[in-house]
């Protein structure tokens, strides 16, 4: 659901007509008989889905005219569900954590949480409500992915491996270690993706395939994710930029991002928007990718088909609310 708003048409005297549009398809229309009335709540449309809607000022014995408002509307709703530092499993609504830094969903539709202080990668079954420990004793485990036969790859960044477990929680080995490691990722291939950190100097950060150099210098402080087109992103935290990285050349093509921190605007290409301190990154299966904002206080979306950025959370001013993003 979301509420939609507009501003009061005055000659609207027998009220709106409210439409929803799933692309061009119309999806519902809602008659609002109250002129004053200037926001309405829509319920029972697919979360998973970006919608617009149109608001018609209507007149009496003329119909819709005027006034018309569209508005991208992305159903998008903040929830808390654990705010206070801890360590405890269970229900959700009572689970607590420090520093959950990685999150990922399993093929099963688990998700996985990297509880970053405590050492710790927990797992939430949506099915069940429950929150449990997967495993212990990564050494502030960061971001985690997953490989085709269910094991199981978090970075645990401070002791510098990127370990493997199977689908039951028991570790196995550590695949590869790398001092001052940030990221780790998997492609469809089980070819193992992970990046060495340092916030000095630019050109010795690098990204690895396999245990071998991808690419040396273009990002800054990089963090990676596999999105549901099968291609590799990375995110340059310090240079403020976000990229496809090509994985057999390791050539970068800008996705988002001018290399100035900051915002400028939504609505544009992703390569004329400044964004501000991109670190994880996340996709869907509309094919859009999400990047969250370590200095900026925002979550951004870029449109991989068209290219747009948008922001789906966040003012740009740090605190805590919930609610539509």
């Amino acid at each position: 659901n979301f509420v939609a708003n507009w501003n009061e048409v005055i000659n609207a005297t027998s009220g709106y007509e409210l439409e929803i549009l799933d692309g061009v398809t119309p999806v519902g229309t809602y008659n609002i008989p109250k002129p004053t009335t200037t926001s309405y709540r829509v319920t029972g449309l697919d979360q998973n889905k970006t919608y617009t809607y149109t608001v018609k000022g209507k007149r009496t014995n003329i119909g819709p005219t005027s006034n018309i408002i569209t508005v991208n509307t992305p159903l998008y709703n903040v929830t808390t569900i654990s705010s206070t530092i801890g360590d405890v499993i269970g229900v959700m609504s009572d689970a607590k954590f420090n520093d959950p830094v990685g999150f990922n969903i399993d093929s099963t539709g688990k998700l996985y949480i990297t509880d970053g202080v405590n050492d710790k990668i927990k797992v939430y079954d949506p099915t069940t409500d429950n929150v449990s420990t997967f495993a212990t004793g990564p050494d502030y485990p960061a971001s985690i992915d997953f490989a085709t036969n269910g094991d199981v790859y978090v970075a645990a960044v401070i002791e510098g491996n990127v370990k493997r477990y199977n689908s039951s929680g028991t570790f196995l080995n550590n695949v590869y270690s790398i001092s001052n490691l940030e990221a780790v990722a998997l492609d469809n291939s089980n070819n193992v993706y992970y990046s060495h950190r340092d916030d000095g100097t630019q050109a010795l950060n690098i990204i690895y395939k396999n245990g071998l150099a991808l690419n040396t210098g273009g990002l800054w402080r990089p963090f990676l994710h596999f999105a549901e087109n099968g291609k590799l992103y990375g995110s340059s935290c310090l240079g403020h930029k976000v990229f496809e990285i090509n994985t057999s050349t390791g050539v970068l093509t800008t996705i988002a991002g001018t290399g100035t921190g900051g915002y400028n605007s939504d609505g544009i290409q992703g390569t004329n928007a400044q964004i501000n301190g991109p670190t994880y990154l996340t996709s869907d299966k509309d094919n859009n990718l999400y990047n969250s904002k370590e200095s900026g206080n925002r979550v951004r979306r870029v449109n991989l088909t068209t290219g747009i950025i948008s922001t789906i959370a966040g003012t740009g001013t740090s605190g805590s609310a919930d609610g539509n993003s």
